[in-house]
């Protein structure tokens, strides 16, 4: 009995060691061939069906080869790579076999050889090889097969053009024939979309950071070039030559969407708070000159957006159109406005602020300045839920001159204002009797007090989600207070020593609470945004619907509660195995901008449907359907099964 049982386990044991030689056994075999008295070694990669290593420049994934003796790292010539796209991702790669040039080793020591080999997951491997030693007309012999297949390094100069366009780095190549391809000899810099034409090739320069910096980095380093064609590649030494402006991008043309996009804003069903008060404005303003100062704040309020990109690209940061509401300062200063706004409505404010304070005050009954102040506020408001309908202007902004910048967002605010400047230059007052005037009046005033209150509500969630709940508790009781503070009636000093310190401490506490952010748990049929998550996705054939939203985009919840979140749409996904990968952009978060402007997006909401065979994903509309989505997706279906 006793002797079974130990027969049994070492049976056991045995199997167990010969699985585990096969979970660790290799996924390529590697031979190295020398000569005697020979400084130079050929390494030759025999790889495993559907396995993969990468080139020296292996674009977005994987780590090439590297080759090691006495813990001293060798040169190696490579062998011609071919392209590899998933999902939109460049890499360079060999697939089958491939082939090393060593110019310079000890061909009586043993090799270490380190190599990431990848199918749908990557292992590192690592082999320690000793050379081959063969006969020199043998060895020569083999030189001389794989030397075609090797990259040639000359010394010749070419000279690549290179742009800025729509935050993305665009080249041209003209006079090379036969090319097939086109590699930037740097992981910082990966060639993309390539077009090739008899006379040039052209395509985008893929990157991450500032581009004013990219581009200027790129000309100072100026990486080797690799041509491809059909037999052979050779590497070339490139001058690096800017075109401040594709020709193709004509900045009036730019201007015209902009002035476009800019009257689209109004017919936005998000920013229908403020459209109220719009309409109050027209009702009480019955004269061309108070539209021009309203129209002044609303184009002074995108300058201002215009001045804050600038800054934030001296200082390398990362834009986003609507990212004044990723700040929970910003956003309860704005809260703060629209409460004394409230309180100024009703007659409660003037009487009881400190006198620099009312001395602007005063100057605000002004028409024309009340005009002003209006436009500028609301359009800060308005602007992050209007960006869908102004996206090449706005993607061409971010990369143009500082003046071409500025002028853009110019002519959207031209265009923003224009049509309450029209329905002034045309209002019909002569039409009107005088008590009909000041019925709507009293109409659009109690129409617009209740836009107010709308507005603060809606900017009061987006604080809400961006702050720790103690933190939004804390600010909404002060905020409580500060208005019992102005409706009460205790002495004039005091009260002012308590609106200022309530007004201070309710700028500080969003501060504070940086450090201490609510984590929102993501619904459960949701997984949250991770650029390796998704990755992992797609290698087990999974179809994943990325989503990128933000608590303060209108639009993003509009898609939400009539599309995505319908009972139809649900059970769609379900039955078709569809998983929802949700990034939220209510606080800045600088990878999801860079994943969004791969795509050449640069504003929310953000919809794109990955899949594994696919190139490049497929960018849905920012505002959704029921039918686009089951389109996309019968279409994704049709290439899996072809």
């Amino acid at each position: 009995m006793i002797l079974r049982i130990v027969t049994s386990f070492f049976v056991w044991l045995l199997l167990v060691n010969i699985s585990y030689a096969e979970s660790i056994s290799y996924k390529a075999s590697i031979e190295v061939l020398s000569s005697p008295n020979n400084s130079q070694a050929i390494i030759h990669f025999k790889l495993n069906d559907g396995y993969k290593i990468y080139y020296k420049s292996s674009g977005f994934f994987g780590t090439p080869p590297l080759v090691l003796q006495d813990s001293k790292a060798l040169d190696l010539q490579y062998s011609i790579p071919r392209r590899n796209i998933i999902n939109g991702y460049d890499s360079f790669i060999y697939n089958d076999k491939a082939y090393f040039l060593i110019k310079e080793l000890d061909p009586l020591k043993a090799l270490n050889i380190e190599y990431a080999i990848c199918n749908k997951n990557c292992l590192y491997e690592q082999q320690t090889i000793k050379p081959k030693i063969i006969n020199s007309s043998e060895y020569n012999l083999q030189l001389n097969n794989i030397k075609p297949l090797l990259v040639k390094d000359t010394a010749t100069q070419i000279s690549l053009t290179i742009y800025s366009q729509f935050n993305k780095i665009l080249f041209e190549l003209e006079n090379y024939n036969a090319v097939n391809d086109l590699i930037i000899e740097s992981n910082k810099y990966i060639s993309s979309k390539l077009k090739i034409t008899p006379s040039k090739i052209t395509g985008e320069i893929l990157f991450s950071g500032d581009l004013d910096q990219t581009i200027q980095n790129l000309i100072k380093e100026s990486p080797p070039i690799t041509l491809l064609y059909n037999n052979q590649a050779e590497q070339f030494k490139p001058i690096y030559t800017i075109k401040l402006q594709s020709p193709s991008n004509n900045i009036f043309y730019i201007l015209f969407l902009s002035f476009i996009g800019g009257i689209i804003l109004n017919l936005m069903p998000c920013i229908l708070p403020v459209i109220l008060l719009k309409c109050s404005h027209l009702s009480n303003s019955r004269n061309f000159k108070s539209s021009l100062f309203y129209s002044f704040g609303i184009i002074s309020s995108m300058l201002a957006i215009a001045l804050l990109q600038i800054f934030l690209r001296l200082h390398q940061q990362e834009f986003l159109f609507g990212m004044q509401l990723q700040n929970p300062l910003f956003v309860m200063f704005i809260i703060m406005i629209l409460v004394i706004s409230l309180l100024i409505m009703k007659g409660k404010m003037f009487a009881h602020l400190p006198s620099f304070i009312n001395n602007l005050l005063n100057k605000l009954k002004s028409r024309e300045l009340q005009n002003f102040f209006e436009g500028f506020v609301l359009t800060l408001i308005a602007i992050p839920c209007s960006a869908p309908f102004i996206g090449a202007s706005l993607g061409y902004s971010l990369t143009s001159s500082y003046l071409e910048s500025v002028s853009i967002f110019l002519a959207l605010g031209l265009g923003f204002s224009t049509p309450i400047l029209l329905l002034n230059f045309y209002y019909p007052t002569s039409k009107i009797k005088t008590n009909q005037l000041f019925k709507l009046g009293n109409l659009f005033q109690k129409l617009s007090f209740l836009a107010l209150i709308i507005t603060t509500l809606w900017l009061s969630y987006i604080y809400y989600t961006q702050v720790a709940e103690i933190a939004f508790v804390c600010s909404m009781l002060i905020l409580a207070l500060f208005i019992i503070c102005t409706l009460s009636r205790i002495k004039k000093l005091l009260k002012q020593f308590f609106q200022l310190t309530l007004l201070l401490t309710l700028i500080l506490i969003p501060q504070i609470n940086l450090k201490t952010q609510r984590f929102n748990e993501p619904q459960s049929n949701i997984i949250e945004f991770n650029t390796n998550e998704l990755r992992s996705l797609l290698n087990n054939d999974s179809l994943v619907l990325v989503e990128i939203t933000a608590s303060w985009c209108l639009t993003c919840k509009v898609n939400r509660l009539t599309v995505l979140d319908s009972k139809q749409m649900h059970n769609y996904f379900k039955e078709n195995n569809i998983l929802i990968m949700q990034g939220d952009l209510s606080i800045k978060n600088e990878k999801i901008i860079r994943f969004i402007n791969h795509y050449n997006r640069a504003a929310l909401p953000f919809y794109a449907l990955f899949y594994k065979d696919i190139e490049k994903p497929i960018i849905l509309s920012e505002i959704l359907s029921e039918q686009e989505i089951k389109t996309k997706l019968q279409q994704i279906k049709q290439l899996k099964k072809n």
